[in-house]
C-alpha cells in the first residue's frame, strides 16, 4: 500500500501578505473606491451627466434659480448624441463658445476683443470653461432669418417658412399669461372691457358670463407683449410719481398688486417699473435694462381656451390680427363654425354640429397657422397670412348677439425670439420696440456709425484702431451673409428678412433660450461649434414645495421636450 501524498506546499507569501493587516485593509478600500470612481467618471464623460439650471433663460420648460433647492436639475444623454445628430429644437448642453477669462472681482469677461486679439494667459489669466443649456434652433448649413418672433428657414427650393416645433415641444413651451380666477386679491383680476351695450359678469365659482350685442364687444385688455417675470416677490415702482419701490408678490397670471393704496398691474408697463431683474432671472445680470426693453415687444402667437357651461344666441371668440385677418370661433347651442375674415371676405375653415355646452374649446394662432381643438382633439389646422405683431396688434374679443358662460378660461403665449441686434453684443445693439425709433438701423447705441465717422475724421492711432475694428466687423458680416459688405451697409440689421438671411456654418449651431427676454444667447455670442456640444437633455428633476413647507428636492421627475 503506497504512502499518502504529501500535502502541497503553502504558497509563498505575496508582497501584500507581508503587510500589516491595517495596511491591507486600506489598500483594499482604495482599490474598490478608485475602481468605482473610474467607472463613475466613465459614465459621466461618455453616457450621462447631471447639470443644474441657474437662470431663467429656459423657462417655463426648465426652471432656473441660484438656490440649489429651487433650481431644476437635468440629466444629459451623451451616448446617443454620438450616433444621432442634434435635431432642431433639442434642448442641448454645450460649452460656452466664446473664450472667457475671470477678471478682477470674479467677473467673467471676453478673452477676445472687438478686433479678435486675445488677452488670456495660461498662468495669469486662464480661460474659464462654462456649460450652458439652450435649445438648438438653427442647424449647420441652414439659411434663416427671424421675423415676428419666429424662425424662418429656407427649404430645398429656397422658399422660407416658419420652423414649426414638434407637438411635444410646443406643449412644453406654452407660457400661461392669464387664468380667470387665479387672482382674487387685492380684488378679482378681470382684464375685460365691455362696449356698445355688451357686459361681462363675474360669477366667481360659475365662471365668467359675456353678454354681447351686434353693436358691442367684450375685449381683453391685458396687452400681448413679451413680458416675463418669475412668480414671487418683485419690487414695483410707479413711473412719474414714484415714492420709492415696494415689494409685492405677483405672477404672470396674478399680476395685480396694491402700491400705496393704488391698484396696479404688472402688465401696465407705461405706469410701472418692474424692479426684479437678478441673477435668478438673467444669464447676464448686466443686461437687465436692455432685456427689459425687449419685453415691450408685442407677440402674435397665442392660444386661448375655455369650457362652455351655458350659451344663448350666437357668440364668437375672436382673435384679430390688426388689418391682416380675423379668426372667429362662432358658437351656437347646436353648432360651431371656424371662420377667417380678411379684406377679401370671409372663408369658412371648418364647421361642426352638436351641442357647444359642455365642451372645451381651444383656439390658437401660431407659426402662421390657425389651430382648433375640441375636447382635447385637434379638429382643424390650416395656414394663414403672416402678421407683424408690432404693427398688426393682436386682440382677443367676444362678439355676436347673445351670452356665453365659460369656465377654465385662460390664455397662453408661444416663445417669442426677441429681435435685438443679431450676433452682436447687447451693450452695443438695441432693437427698436413699439414707441421707439422704428427705423431699419440697429439703434442709437450702435457703435458702427461712430467708428465710420472716426475713420473719416480722426487722426493717427484713433483712426487706425477704428479702421481695424471696421474691417473685422465687415469680415464677420460678409461671412454670415455670403457676400461683401460695404461701410454703408454695416449699421443695418441682418438676419431679420429674406434679403438679409444668414447661412449657418457647416459645423456650427445657433442655440437660443426659450425665454428670450431673459436669455443671453446665440443672438449675442454667436455660433456654437459642433465640438462644443455635450449632449441632449432628456430628464428634468425638480424640487417640490407643499404649502409653507421648505422645498423638498428630487420629487418631481419628467422627460424634457
Amino acid at each position: 500500500m503506497s504512502a499518502p501524498a504529501a500535502p502541497p506546499a503553502p504558497p509563498a507569501p505575496t508582497w501584500e501578505d507581508r503587510l500589516p493587516e491595517v495596511q491591507r485593509k486600506v489598500n483594499r478600500f482604495c482599490e474598490n473606491w478608485i475602481f468605482a470612481f473610474i467607472i463613475a467618471m466613465g459614465i459621466r464623460h461618455f453616457v450621462v451627466e447631471p447639470f443644474r439650471i441657474p437662470t431663467a433663460s429656459m423657462e417655463p420648460a426648465l426652471y432656473g434659480d441660484p438656490a440649489l433647492n429651487r433650481s431644476d436639475f437635468v440629466v444629459v444623454d451623451k451616448i446617443s448624441s454620438r450616433f444621432r445628430a442634434v435635431q432642431r429644437f433639442d434642448v442641448t448642453v454645450f460649452q460656452f463658445p466664446h473664450p472667457e477669462i475671470a477678471a478682477r472681482g470674479g467677473a467673467i469677461v471676453s478673452a477676445v476683443d472687438e478686433v479678435g486679439e486675445r488677452h488670456d494667459h495660461w498662468l495669469t489669466q486662464p480661460l474659464v470653461y462654462r456649460n450652458f443649456v439652450k435649445r438648438a434652433v438653427v442647424l449647420p448649413g441652414d439659411r434663416f432669418y427671424f421675423a415676428n418672433g419666429d424662425l424662418f428657414v429656407a427649404g430645398k427650393d429656397g422658399t422660407f417658412a416658419v420652423a414649426k416645433k414638434p407637438p411635444a415641444v410646443q406643449e412644453a413651451v406654452w407660457e400661461r399669461i392669464y387664468t380667470n380666477g387665479a387672482q382674487e386679491k387685492p380684488e378679482w383680476y378681470l382684464p375685460w372691457a365691455a362696449s356698445g351695450g355688451a357686459s361681462v359678469d363675474n360669477k366667481r365659482a360659475q365662471g365668467l358670463t359675456f353678454t354681447v350685442t351686434p353693436a358691442g364687444a367684450v375685449t381683453f385688455t391685458q396687452p400681448f407683449t413679451n413680458l416675463y417675470f418669475k412668480p414671487g416677490l418683485i419690487r414695483v415702482e410707479r413711473k412719474f410719481a414714484s415714492k420709492g419701490p415696494e415689494q409685492v408678490e405677483i405672477a404672470l397670471d396674478k399680476p395685480q398688486f396694491t402700491y400705496q393704496g393704488i391698484l396696479g398691474s404688472a402688465w401696465d408697463r407705461d405706469q410701472w417699473w418692474l424692479k426684479r431683474l437678478t441673477t435668478a432671472d438673467l444669464d447676464n445680470p448686466g443686461h437687465g435694462a436692455l432685456l427689459n426693453a425687449a419685453m415691450r415687444e408685442r407677440i402674435g402667437d397665442v392660444r386661448v381656451a375655455f369650457a362652455v357651461t351655458a350659451l344663448a344666441g350666437a357668440v364668437s371668440c375672436v382673435l384679430n390680427e390688426g388689418s391682416v385677418q380675423q379668426v372667429s370661433l362662432q358658437l351656437t347651442a347646436q353648432a360651431w363654425r371656424l371662420v377667417r375674415s380678411t379684406a377679401a371676405g370671409e372663408e369658412l375653415l371648418v364647421t361642426g354640429a352638436g351641442a357647444s355646452v359642455g365642451r372645451t374649446f381651444s383656439l390658437a394662432v401660431i407659426d402662421d397657422e390657425v389651430v382648433l381643438t375640441i375636447d382635447g382633439a385637434e379638429v382643424h389646422r390650416s395656414g394663414i397670412a403672416a402678421a407683424d405683431p408690432q404693427t398688426e396688434v393682436l386682440a382677443w374679443r367676444w362678439l355676436g348677439d347673445g351670452s356665453i358662460t365659460v369656465q377654465d378660461l385662460y390664455a397662453e403665449r408661444d416663445l417669442h425670439y426677441c429681435a435685438n441686434g443679431f450676433l452682436a453684443p447687447e451693450k452695443q445693439y438695441v432693437q427698436p420696440y413699439p414707441g421707439s425709433d422704428s427705423s431699419g438701423d440697429v439703434g442709437t447705441r450702435n457703435r458702427l456709425p461712430a467708428l465710420i465717422r472716426a475713420v473719416a475724421t480722426s487722426n493717427g492711432q484713433q483712426r487706425a484702431g477704428a479702421a481695424k475694428e471696421l474691417r473685422h466687423e465687415r469680415d464677420v458680416r460678409a461671412q454670415m451673409l455670403g457676400h461683401p459688405v460695404t461701410d454703408s451697409e454695416l449699421p443695418k440689421r441682418i438676419g431679420f428678412s429674406p434679403e438679409t438671411a444668414i447661412t449657418a456654418p457647416d459645423n456650427a449651431y445657433l442655440l437660443m433660450g426659450d425665454n428670450s427676454p431673459m436669455s443671453w444667447d446665440s443672438r449675442n455670442w454667436g455660433w456654437v461649434p459642433a465640438a462644443n456640444l455635450r449632449g441632449r437633455v432628456v430628464l428634468r428633476i425638480r424640487s417640490v414645495r407643499f404649502g409653507d413647507w421648505p422645498y423638498i428636492p428630487f420629487l418631481d421627475w419628467s422627460l424634457v421636450r
